[in-house]
């Protein structure tokens, strides 16, 4: 199955909870990267569809790149 013909909903839950997890909030730290690509490979097939959390996982590393990337 190609990511493209995936419902858009299941590659933004992905990713959203990526970056939630990857972000510092008010009430939490930022998760180390090791713990986040853990939990993606726990929650695969059961919260994630596992195609698309083993693409976020391929990809985590430019995805990690471009959080750190200062905003205005």
């Amino acid at each position: 199955m190609s990511i493209i013909l995936c419902k858009p909903s299941r590659i933004a839950a992905t990713v959203d909870v990526f970056d939630a997890l990857i972000s510092e909030r008010p009430y939490k730290p930022a998760w180390p990267e090791e713990k986040v690509i853990k939990r993606l490979k726990e929650e695969s097939g059961t919260h994630f569809d596992p195609k698309i959390a083993e693409i976020v996982i391929e990809r985590a590393d430019e995805l990690f790149k471009i959080k750190k990337i200062p905003t205005r």
